[in-house]
């Protein structure tokens, strides 16, 4: 099989080293690095590379201009390489069509097989299915932001959470949770965020600016209603252990087929969520996953992540304006895929 081939773009020698080990021992990619974007304007015209990785922290990489030029065209996947995901230029960058964004100190210091993990699949994405579905940064907002936690999400639900505006996507969340304390629970979270935060119920609409917390000891759904979706609330037997289930949430949006998905898994012990969030992501949806250094317990997400059902996985304090990016790259309106 012919290997994929990636260039890299990055002004450090010390860092270019790094991402061309990562990407060719652990991720079998044929690497072509190079110092600046003006170099790599003159590779691409030799070679059409199948994935660029480009530093968007230096303007000498002149990783947005490519990230306008090749991404967003949906010619070449880009993941943006940089010291700080939660960034202004990562922001913009995925806004305007980046397939991912990865922190430098990963490749050096923390974890090179899941970096050369995301660069592989964005290629592969890429060229087998598609998924990449650029936007223009102006373009409508998803249809659906869903995020499932358990052990330590009583802490993480307000850091992320609290990043969204008040004409927020619809969002729908799962914490594992008993009956008596989500009402409580909803109340703290909805003091800490923009749009309405409440306790799903029966038929609920699944609309802008609302925030639906699954209740204690009920699965939730989402379901299909004319050009929309409400919520279905069931007492079907546990799932992963666990009644509301992550699984059983993500599952019945990926059924659904519905265009501009964001989901994000965070801290949590067990797998639940893993099965659904592959779903998700093969239905299209933009994934995110809590990494292990900020995460309480690292279970859920890091079966997710081991299930290659993650694009991104970022520290707690970058998920929220990394979600917020990518929603809004994520061109969808809150009607349903035909099959």
């Amino acid at each position: 099989m012919t290997a994929l081939r990636a260039l890299v773009i990055e002004p450090s020698a010390v860092l270019r080293q790094a991402i061309t080990c990562a990407l060719r021992d652990l991720g079998g990619f044929d690497v072509v690095a190079v110092p600046d974007g003006a170099l790599a304007e003159g590779r691409l015209l030799q070679k059409r590379p199948d994935l660029v990785v480009a530093d968007v922290d230096d303007p000498r990489a002149l990783g947005l201009a490519f990230i306008d030029k090749h991404a967003r065209a949906g010619n070449i996947p880009v993941v943006v390489s940089t010291c700080n995901t939660a960034g202004d230029e990562v922001i913009r960058a995925l806004s305007r069509g980046a397939a991912g964004a990865v922190r430098k100190s990963r490749v050096e210091l923390v974890d090179a097989n899941e970096w050369a993990r995301i660069a592989r699949r964005a290629a592969l994405g890429s060229a087998g299915d598609k998924r990449f579905r650029h936007a223009p940064a102006n373009g409508p907002s998803p249809a659906l932001i869903v995020v499932g936690a358990s052990t330590g999400g009583t802490h993480a639900l307000p850091r992320v959470l609290s990043a969204l505006p008040r004409d927020a996507p619809p969002v729908l969340v799962v914490q594992h949770m008993v009956a008596d304390m989500t009402e409580p629970f909803a109340r703290t979270l909805g003091a800490a965020c923009q749009p309405e935060v409440r306790v799903a119920r029966e038929g609920d609409a699944v609309a802008p600016g609302r925030i639906l917390l699954a209740p204690g000891g009920r699965h939730m759904r989402a379901s299909a209603s004319g050009d929309g979706l409400v919520i279905s609330l069931d007492d079907a037997p546990l799932e992963n252990g666990h009644r509301p289930s992550v699984d059983v949430l993500f599952a019945s949006v990926a059924a659904l087929r519905v265009d501009g998905v964001v989901a994000v898994i965070l801290t949590g012990m067990g797998n639940d969520g893993a099965d659904g969030m592959a779903a998700l992501r093969a239905a299209g949806a933009i994934t995110i996953a809590q990494d292990e250094e900020t995460s309480t317990v690292f279970g859920m997400p890091k079966r997710a992540i081991e299930k290659g059902a993650v694009d991104m996985v970022l520290p707690l304090g970058d998920i929220g304006p990394v979600m917020v990016a990518s929603a809004r790259r994520g061109g969808a309106s809150a009607r349903t895929r035909s099959a």
